[in-house]
């Protein structure tokens, strides 16, 4: 993440350590998102496990499956279509 990790802040083994007494006041005070928090699922990231990502693949593939028994894949090649479109429109470094 380079020199600075979550929110900005100066990590533990980067930086001087003028920054430490800063540091052991802030483990004490609330968050700003402190209330956001509360209501918000995403509140504390989890990484993503082995269980998660096969779970998560075969969701796809059951989307991808469903669509094609249901609608002869028409959904999946318009979406396919609309993401070159939007990969082409963003090219902006050519």
């Amino acid at each position: 993440m380079g020199l600075f990790g979550a929110h900005g802040r100066c990590r533990g083994h980067d930086g001087t350590d003028a920054l430490a007494p800063a540091r052991k006041a802030q483990k004490h005070s609330k968050p700003a998102h402190a209330g956001f928090a509360i209501c918000c699922i995403w509140a504390k990231p989890r990484p993503m496990t082995n269980t998660i990502a096969v779970l998560l693949g075969l969701f796809l593939v059951a989307l991808l499956g469903f669509d094609y028994l249901q609608y002869d894949g028409a959904n999946a090649l318009f979406l396919s279509r609309k993401f070159v479109e939007l990969i082409e429109w963003m090219a902006f470094w050519r």
